[in-house]
């Protein structure tokens, strides 16, 4: 499977594959295809590269659907979104 990758200015590689892992296992969960969830996974951890510490980011929902849309373009971040609307 090969998804792209999700452009990040890395800051710091600590706990991104800790923060692919719950985005491609929701994704999963919720009967995603397999490259959907990785997008989202993708997503989660450009989040946390481009964060310096173990825990000092925000997930929000706008943001990951932002990102899937800039990686992955308009018709990956719509399928996503209503999904994503839903988490908090």
């Amino acid at each position: 499977m090969s998804t792209g990758h999700a452009p990040a200015g890395i800051a710091d590689p600590t706990g991104a594959g800790d923060a692919f892992r719950p985005g491609f296992l929701a994704g999963t969960a919720w009967g995603w295809t397999q490259t959907r969830a990785a997008r989202l996974g993708c997503a989660m951890a450009t989040t946390v590269l481009e964060s310096v510490g173990t825990q000092e980011y925000e997930l929000t929902s706008p943001d990951l659907i932002a990102r899937i849309e800039r990686a992955y373009g308009i018709g990956a971040a719509r399928a996503a979104e209503p999904r994503l609307a839903r988490v908090s």
